[in-house]
């Protein structure tokens, strides 16, 4: 799990999208809980208070990722800051995921 925060090193398309897609994943998951908490309880101000570190997480590691796809197909990892942008963001997030790597896999 050590290895998705660090932003040295590549990553290949399969863990790209596998690590993009779990974790946009558990970002649902998450909110849905809160949802339903909220829902239940008044206290939704815990609920958020619980939910900012798995989103700063869940950023964390979107960031590192794309910055590693970035390397591995050889353009400069500044590019995964695309991904924040709206609109943009989904696009280069496709591309990242679809060009492959400067090595052949």
């Amino acid at each position: 799990m050590r290895k998705y925060y660090s932003f040295q090193g590549t990553v290949r398309r399969q863990e790209y999208w596998g690590t993009s897609l779990l974790g946009g994943l558990i970002h649902i998951v998450a909110m849905l809980v809160m949802v339903g908490l909220g829902a239940i309880l008044t206290v939704n101000e815990l609920g958020m208070i619980l939910l900012i570190p798995l989103i700063i997480s869940n950023i964390w590691i979107h960031a590192a990722v794309a910055a590693k796809r970035c390397r591995d197909i050889g353009i400069n990892p500044w590019w995964a800051v695309c991904n924040f942008m709206p609109y943009i963001g989904f696009v280069t997030f496709i591309v990242f995921g679809c060009l492959k790597s400067k090595t052949s896999e």
